[in-house]
């Protein structure tokens, strides 16, 4: 099992330096460093030069933004799973891809937890399983996630979009595509908290509404924007038992399926 490591760049050499630090050090050598710098206008495409030797492929030129780097370095991988771990972010381990290797169990998907050193907080998917209702409520972290790598066969990043891209694709692969998730326990990444989703939770929203309005008709939508307030539910305040079981919200997750497949 090989795994293709893409790290995007613009402008972040001391970001860069200490991400390609983080993965030149794993303990298993079953990954390829696929590196696309923006054609920054620091030091990134000195610190690219020097470290040239541990890259399969790198390229330092203009592009348009993170996301198409995202897909430019998709193209390039040539492993079974493509992990995005961005200039900035670091694997919490050097034992982290030995550790995913052996969990690995064939999934489209495996997503872990992450932390956030600068705030000194661990974020951990509070559920045992991914649906419409819990992708909303949790977003998934990039750089926590390993995809196989046909899921890209059909999806890429939308570059339409600033920040929200990588939810959109995984709404698109786990909802519309049904894939198969693995969730473990393991703190996969430290993730950079100056990243743009930490800065600008305006366009954050702006660009999940966009999502919601391409994808799902107006009342799924209003389902979504009622169960996400628990108070407003009267029934499932009253019957307990269906929130411990997941009734409501595998539910509304086959309603949203039957609904996605007829409006598309």
């Amino acid at each position: 099992m090989r795994f293709s490591i893409i790290t995007v760049n613009y402008n972040d050499a001391v970001g860069l330096k200490k991400t390609i630090d983080s993965i030149a050090s794993q303990t298993s050598t079953d990954y390829e460093h696929i590196v696309i710098d923006g054609g920054s206008s620091d030091s990134s495409a000195d610190i690219i030069k020097k470290n040239a030797d541990k890259f399969s492929f790198w390229q330092s030129e203009s592009d348009r933004g993170t996301y198409d780097a995202m897909n430019i370095g998709v193209r390039h991988a040539h492993g079974d799973y493509i992990n995005f771990m961005n200039s900035g972010d670091v694997f919490h381990s050097s034992e982290t891809l030995e550790s995913i290797k052996t969990k690995l169990y064939d999934a489209d998907i495996v997503t872990g937890n992450t932390f956030k050193p600068e705030i000194n907080k661990l974020y951990i998917n509070p559920y045992k399983e991914l649906t419409l209702l819990t992708l909303l409520k949790h977003p998934l972290s990039h750089q926590s996630i390993f995809y196989k790598r046909n899921i890209f066969d059909q999806h890429c990043f939308d570059t339409n979009l600033k920040m929200m891209a990588d939810f959109k694709l995984n709404l698109e692969a786990i909802v519309l595509d049904d894939c198969s998730v693995k969730i473990i326990e393991d703190i996969v990444s430290d993730f950079d908290v100056n990243g743009i989703s930490s800065v600008n939770p305006v366009l954050y929203h702006m660009e999940l509404q966009k999502i919601l309005n391409e994808f799902f008709p107006r009342r799924v939508i209003a389902d979504y924007q009622m169960m996400n307030t628990p108070e407003e539910i009267p029934l499932i305040e009253l019957l307990p038992q269906l929130r411990k079981t997941n009734r409501v919200q595998k539910l509304v997750y086959q309603l949203a399926k039957v609904l996605l497949k007829i409006t598309r």
